[in-house]
């Protein structure tokens, strides 16, 4: 929410805009606050506030039939808007009486995704598409994370269909509906919005999948027919999805040649890793200060958690950094094995040469690279650390560094809305034997047995065969899921042999949900037992142990202390540490546009999807002048009765 709210206050000239509505459907304190905050700072914004939550339909019905301009934009609050977006959103609507819903391309949304070349942000994306004359080509379907609906056409009934309940196919539901009545829905080809696909609009006891099908159901029922021809026409195309009509590959053009303070070098990208998002983390948070930051992933990349969670696409190859990298100022390694590759691109570009230290990687593989981190530590111009614990790795090779307040995002971590069941622990399943599982288990069950509900979550959450009754398993979670978690919790079990800080833990203690900790590492002197965690009094936790848990008066006042630990540390405050040490600044973030060689995808050339698109939109207009036309409804008695001859339904 801060993000989109910040991004509309930076980007839009508000001269073009009536009013800002914010339906704010009985959310925790921390959101109350965050949109209150900007309400008075911008006339425009109408805070309108919920007592008890509608469900997103209801409360995007509401705030349509509150409004009175001639067009309407509904954003989710995982979006975020580039400069000048909404004149090319009142271009794109004016451009025709008969267009009814608008949508732009963006980072996660089906049929609209538009990803990144190596290296670009999706403001990138977005300048490339600005500086391009818009086509508005059909919508096949809008997509509900953001469109523009021209408000006089649905104001006789429910702008979504109240029968969609919470959500799931409405949004396809008002395109089939729009295209029923003769208007026409186009795709924004000019405009890209960032959306990150987490909106808090279902919590963690939503089952998605069931409440997906049952609306799938209905809308099948509803418009099977006209669903099922726009999938056919597709498939005879050749192209990538039922849902894709439209190409995705338009940034496959150009690139931005750009100038980057700093670029983070990273073994891989995987979600099971704290330690890889944290960086993710923090190329994002620079870059939305107007620092020029980017990331080298030279192994392995998952390229559904980077689209799904990231504003910025990794680099994952010298030779594309070389292509599209004018200049760096910083070049940061992030593991004892990604040293030789940023010592080789700090030399090529004159940049000066540094280390994030996250981990004790000294002690790794029973010290088997101990010689390698120590021979590293000297060969850097500087060195940030994430806890004193870690300083004190790299003092004992001769190095010093400069230690980063880090901790969890204060924007995504606080205690959520939620009714906390105070017996009731969270553990974390992780199969690398230094992260403890199978201790932290034990002592889950300990807790079981003096009556805790145990709560399971993690990517690896799959290999553990826990038959178990009274265990909830989540699977993976992070971001506000996750917060969502411990904000319903009385406490985390974290048993890690081995944590450079431990951000597990400090994602709980910022929820509200207590840690208990088998030893402190890199959470000393942010975490001190009895006072805002508890540390287990040995690797055998007696029944005893939370039976005092539950009978103490004082567990309301560490909950409390635990809360304040995001004053010390935190994502945003080792940002703000490490602009300062390293003096970096805002910048424009356009930088020179380079032509750059056509890829083929799937198999076609870009010039066969070109062919291939034109050819779809000849189809859609040839098909629905047929369908309009009066022997088509002459004989559509005939063709119902040649289907049921045939056995189609």
């Amino acid at each position: 929410m801060d993000y989109l709210l910040s991004s509309l206050l930076e980007n839009t000239d508000m001269a073009h805009l009536s009013e800002i509505l914010i339906g704010d459907d009985a959310s925790d304190d921390f959101t109350r606050e965050l949109i209150a905050g900007y309400a008075e700072r911008e006339s425009k914004i109408r805070h309108v506030r919920r007592e008890h939550n509608l469900g997103f339909l209801a409360n995007v019905n509401d705030l349509f039939s509150s409004a009175q301009s001639e067009f309407v934009v509904l954003m989710n609050s995982d979006t975020i808007v580039p400069p000048n977006w909404e004149v090319r959103v009142l271009d794109a609507m004016q451009s025709s009486q008969e267009v009814a819903l608008a949508c732009p391309f963006t980072t996660n949304a089906t049929n609209l995704v538009l990803r990144s070349n190596d290296g670009q942000h999706w403001r990138d994306v977005d300048i490339i598409l600005s500086k391009t004359a818009p086509t508005y080509p059909p919508c096949n379907p809008v997509v509900g994370f953001f469109v523009c609906i021209r408000r006089d056409l649905f104001i006789s009934e429910p702008l979504m269909d109240p029968i969609f309940g919470k959500g799931y196919w409405e949004d396809t539901d008002l395109h089939f509906r729009s295209k029923s009545r003769g208007f026409k829905n186009i795709v924004i080809d000019n405009l890209l919005v960032f959306h990150s696909n987490h909106s808090p609009s279902f919590s963690i006891e939503h089952s998605l999948g069931t409440i997906n099908d049952q609306n799938s159901a209905l809308f099948m029922r509803r418009w099977k027919s006209e669903f099922e021809s726009a999938s056919r026409e597709l498939e005879l195309l050749g192209l990538p999805s039922k849902r894709h009509s439209l190409r995705d590959g338009v940034t496959l053009a150009s690139r931005n040649y750009r100038e980057y303070q700093i670029l983070f070098v990273l073994p891989a990208s995987v979600a099971s890793v704290g330690g890889i998002s944290v960086v993710l983390d923090f190329v994002d948070e620079l870059n939305h200060r107007g620092i020029q930051a980017a990331v080298y992933v030279y192994g392995h990349c998952d390229e559904s958690f980077i689209n799904e969670r990231f504003q910025t696409s990794p680099f994952r190859s010298v030779d594309s950094i070389k292509k599209t990298v004018k200049s760096c100022r910083y070049v940061v390694s992030t593991s004892w094995d990604s040293h030789d590759i940023a010592e080789g691109l700090a030399k090529y570009f004159g940049a000066s040469l540094g280390n994030l230290a996250q981990g004790p990687e000294i002690a790794f593989n029973n010290g088997k690279f101990a010689p390698m981190v120590l021979g590293n530590y000297p060969r850097n111009d500087f060195i940030f650390s994430v806890s004193s614990y870690i300083d004190e790795y790299i003092k004992i090779g001769g190095s010093d560094s400069v230690v980063l307040p880090l901790g969890p995002s204060r924007l995504r971590y606080y205690p959520a809305k939620k009714a906390r069941n105070k017996k009731a622990i969270a553990v974390c399943l992780r199969e690398n034997p230094l992260k403890g599982t199978g201790l932290a288990l034990s002592v889950a069950l300990m807790a079981q047995r003096a009556g805790y509900v145990v709560h399971t979550f993690g990517h690896d959450a799959d290999e553990w065969r826990l038959e178990l009754s009274d265990v909830v398993s989540h699977g993976p979670l992070h971001g506000r899921k996750l917060a969502e978690l411990f904000s319903s919790v009385g406490y985390y079990v974290d048993c890690s042999y081995m944590e450079g800080l431990g951000l597990l833990p400090l994602e709980a203690a910022f929820c509200g949900a207590i840690p208990i900790v088998r030893s402190l590492h890199g959470l000393r002197g942010t975490l001190r037992d009895g006072i805002n965690c508890h540390v287990l009094p040995s690797d055998f936790v007696p029944y005893e142990f939370f039976a005092s848990l539950s009978a103490s008066a004082e567990e309301e006042g560490i909950r409390m202390e635990a809360c304040k630990v995001k004053v010390a540390v935190s994502l945003e405050a080792a940002v703000e540490k490490l602009i300062q040490v390293l003096q970096l600044s805002p910048e424009s973030f356009e930088g020179e546009e380079l032509p750059i060689a056509e890829e083929p995808r799937n198999g076609r050339s870009a010039q066969e999807w070109e062919r291939l698109i034109s050819h779809n939109q000849h189809l859609q207009e040839h098909v629905e002048q047929i369908r309009t036309s009066t022997s088509w409804r002459l004989t559509g008695p005939l063709r119902i009765i040649g289907r049921k001859l045939k056995g189609i339904n």
